[in-house]
Order: structure tokens, then C-alpha cells, then sequence
């Protein structure tokens, strides 16, 4: 019997990832947007910088004013 953190299955190792992402856009002014986004990652069992296995959480914000001309 196997006692590891992660079960490896005949495919190699088993790596998990969701995400999703929120666009948001609203016009101020005529022409001048405000535009908003998130983004929201989670992966398990993925190789890391230190090529160790572990988890990861990633969260990602942008804010930006575009002007239409």
C-alpha cells in the first residue's frame, strides 16, 4: 500500500487546475471607459519553481481608463 500525499495513476501525476475571470466595463463619460477585471487560479499538485509538487493560488486584479477616440 502506498501512503503518498498524491496517488500518481498510470498517466503519470495528477495535476488539477480551475479558474475563472470577471470582465467588468462601464462608460463614465462619453467615450471614457472604466474597465475592471479578476482573475482567480487554483492548482494542486502542480510542479513549482523549486521543482517540488505543491499547491497554488493565484489572484489577479486590473483597473485600467480607456479613452475611445
Amino acid at each position: 500500500k502506498q501512503d503518498a500525499k498524491y496517488q500518481k495513476s498510470l498517466d503519470g501525476e495528477i495535476e488539477r487546475r480551475q479558474s475563472w475571470t470577471v470582465d467588468l466595463s462601464y462608460e463614465l463619460l462619453r467615450n471614457l471607459y472604466l474597465q475592471v477585471n479578476c482573475g482567480y487560479r487554483l492548482s494542486k499538485n502542480v510542479l513549482l519553481p523549486d521543482n517540488n509538487r505543491g499547491n497554488l493560488t493565484q489572484t489577479e486584479w486590473l483597473i485600467a481608463l480607456a479613452w475611445n477616440f
